[in-house]
């Protein structure tokens, strides 16, 4: 009885040892990378391009996926009369112009907890290296989605206390003259009277994300420089907490620090005043700390500030982002001031913002951004007008002047000689 027993527990063993490595071996791993393509281009709705190099499923179902790249489907190239000189700058290699490039994950890992997933809970953690640096998190769901198959028809029945209410005769009744109605209406209309499933939303499918980068190259983070236009040196880090509903973003929080921030030159287009861009040099902007929140398609910024040594720049205010209904392109209400060290202004000019823009008593400039896409209007304030200095007395040339007058005045007179008599005789021809 008992080497039957182990002989049993043996063979269920084996079997399920057979069947991991059978579905392992067999998992479509092409098919599967090909729909991760392109369910994540259709979520970015074909303005970007993925491509998954490799895939790999371990048999504890961890997911590895090499090599994956982003690329924007569309860009447009940089005019000339935006480019920049080519160079380095502090140890830092600036080119004359951003190129689109394509955004790579090295890799990303995923362990999902297999039961829950099982049940169309999706919980889980990843990890993502890129960009020199790594994002750990975890996917928690809160709530699923019940679909509960209902039976419709064109004649409800009662409630369930009304029907126990019931004798059974006339639930007899009832349910005859029931039958009797829905053949008829199957009769005329064959979509009518029979049962129908509809599926109904309990709840919301509620995902809770929670995520931390670290060590992150601001220069390889092609995702900043391809939506910024700029080249950036760095390091990001970065805590948010990101809340979903039905896979659609709800609020988001976002802590974030970039250490030893350096810009590379970078010409911006404004076309105001009669300038046709603003030039902004080399600038170290040093440590930056932002604080940032998006609930119900507003994003608040809440803090946005760098420490300097060159640029002390802060930005506070809010970001309404497209929803297809009633706001069609983004509308900022930001508030962006922007103060320069006096040895950077030293060997770098902001005249040409101090024409379009009023300078304040510390030398800096605010700038108010309201609108939205063309119509967005900027108000940096009227600048002050120069006025022109007085002209100074000049002693030497006031000498002078009155020198030039005395030799005038002391100088002998020349006496009109008397004319001769040819001249008299042509001045009486001419008088005939």
């Amino acid at each position: 009885m008992q080497r039957k027993l182990l002989l049993a527990i043996g063979l269920v063993a084996l079997f399920i040892v057979t069947f991991v490595v059978a579905v392992f071996w067999a998992f479509p791993k092409d098919s599967v990378r090909h729909y991760a393509e392109k369910s994540l281009e259709k979520a970015m709705k074909g303005k970007q391009i993925f491509e998954i190099k490799d895939m790999s499923v371990s048999p504890l179902l961890t997911v590895t996926l090499n090599d994956v790249t982003m690329k924007p489907a569309t860009f447009e190239q940089t005019p000339e009369y935006l480019m920049t000189a080519e160079g380095e700058y502090s140890g830092y290699y600036c080119a004359k112009y951003v190129e689109v490039m394509p955004f790579i994950i090295d890799q990303i890992l995923v362990d999902p907890d297999v039961l829950k997933v099982a049940t169309g809970i999706p919980n889980g953690q990843f990890e993502i290296n890129l960009s020199g640096g790594s994002i750990l998190g975890k996917l928690v769901t809160t709530k699923s989605l019940a679909q509960v198959a209902e039976r419709e028809t064109d004649n409800p029945t009662d409630s369930e206390d009304a029907a126990k209410e019931e004798t059974k005769p006339r639930r007899k009744a009832r349910k005859a003259k029931d039958a009797d109605e829905a053949d008829d209406a199957s009769a005329e209309n064959p979509k009518r009277g029979l049962p129908s499933l509809k599926a109904k939303k309990s709840d919301p499918l509620v995902m809770n994300l929670n995520a931390k980068g670290q060590q992150i190259d601001l220069n390889r983070f092609a995702i900043l420089s391809n939506y910024t236009g700029a080249q950036f040196y760095g390091e990001l880090n970065f805590d948010t907490r990101v809340k979903l509903e039905d896979n659609q973003l709800k609020s988001m929080d976002v802590n974030m620090t970039m250490l030893s921030t350096a810009l590379c030159p970078k010409r911006i287009k404004v076309n105001m005043g009669g300038i046709p861009y603003l030039e902004l040099p080399f600038t170290i902007l040093g440590d930056i700390a932002g604080k940032i929140a998006i609930e119900n398609g507003v994003v608040t910024i809440n803090e946005l500030k760098s420490s300097g040594p060159d640029l002390v720049v802060e930005v506070h205010g809010t970001v309404t982002l497209p929803n297809g209904k009633n706001v069609k392109e983004p509308k900022f209400d930001l508030d962006i001031m922007v103060l320069p060290s006096e040895e950077w202004l030293e060997t770098n000019s902001m005249d040409a913002i101090y024409q379009i823009c009023r300078r304040q008593a510390d030398g800096s400039i605010e700038v108010k951004l309201s609108g939205s896409g063309k119509r967005m209007k900027p108000d940096c304030g009227k600048p002050i007008p120069v006025e022109k200095p007085a002209t100074a007395p000049n002693p030497a040339a006031d000498g002078d002047k009155k020198a030039a007058d005395k030799a005038a005045e002391t100088a002998p007179k020349v006496e009109e000689k008397p004319k001769a008599a040819d001249d008299k005789k042509r001045d009486s021809k001419k008088k005939k």
